[in-house]
C-alpha cells in the first residue's frame, strides 16, 4: 500500500504552525511559480486561482499518492489588491492606506488529491474584515523598522506586532493569518483525506 504524503505548498510558517492543527506528519514544499494578480476575475475567484497555481505547481513535481493544499491570501481595499510590499516605502504606502479604515482580507484554499491514478480538486474562498486604527507615520515606520511586513500581504501579520493596530476582525482570524483552518478541515474530511 502506497502511502499517501501530505504536501502544503508554502514555505510560511504561519500556515505550516496552522496546519499542524489538522495533520501531524506534512511536508512543505514552497511553490515558485510568479503571482499573477492581473486576471480579471471576482476576488474570491483570484484567490482560488492563486492557491491553485500553487498546487498545481507543486503537483506537477511530486510522485504517488498524495494530497497537496495551496492557500493564498490578499488584502483589498476599495478596488486595491495588496500583495506582498516591494520594499519599505511600499510597505509604508500599504499600511497608510489601510490606517484607519475597514478591509477585507481574501484567502483562497486548494486542496488536490490523488490516489490509486485518480485526481480530485475542491477549493474555496473565505473573506474577513479588518478594520485598523488610525496609526501615525512613526508608529507604521516603527513597525516596519521590525522587518515583520515584508513577507506578509498586505505588509502586515495579525498574529504579530501589528495586532496592536487592529481594533477588530469580523470572520475568520486564521484565514486572515494565512490558512482557513476550519475551511481545509472540512475540504479534507469532504475528500476523505480525513475522517
Amino acid at each position: 500500500m502506497n502511502e499517501t504524503k501530505i504536501i502544503l505548498a508554502s514555505k510560511s510558517p504561519r500556515r505550516k504552525e496552522l496546519l499542524a492543527t489538522i495533520f501531524e506528519q506534512f511536508e512543505c514544499m514552497p511553490s515558485d511559480k510568479n503571482e499573477d494578480m492581473s486576471k480579471k476575475m471576482k476576488i474570491t475567484e483570484l484567490a482560488k486561482n492563486l492557491s491553485g497555481q500553487k498546487a498545481e505547481d507543486i503537483f506537477s513535481k511530486t510522485e504517488g499518492n498524495r494530497v497537496i493544499i495551496g492557500s493564498d491570501t490578499m488584502v483589498v481595499l476599495g478596488r486595491k489588491i495588496y500583495g506582498k510590499p516591494k520594499d519599505e516605502s511600499d510597505a509604508f504606502s500599504m499600511l497608510k492606506s489601510l490606517s484607519g479604515k475597514i478591509h477585507k482580507v481574501v484567502t483562497g484554499i486548494y486542496v488536490i488529491k490523488f490516489e490509486h491514478g485518480t485526481k480530485t480538486v475542491l477549493c474555496d474562498a473565505v473573506v474577513s474584515k479588518v478594520k485598523f486604527a488610525k496609526m501615525s507615520d512613526e508608529e507604521i515606520w516603527g513597525y516596519i523598522k521590525s522587518g515583520e511586513p515584508m513577507d506578509k500581504a498586505g505588509a502586515y501579520g495579525c498574529q504579530g506586532l501589528a495586532r496592536k493596530f487592529i481594533e477588530k476582525i469580523d470572520g475568520d482570524y486564521f484565514a486572515v493569518m494565512g490558512l482557513p483552518v476550519h475551511k481545509t478541515y472540512e475540504i479534507c474530511k469532504q475528500l476523505k483525506v480525513l475522517y
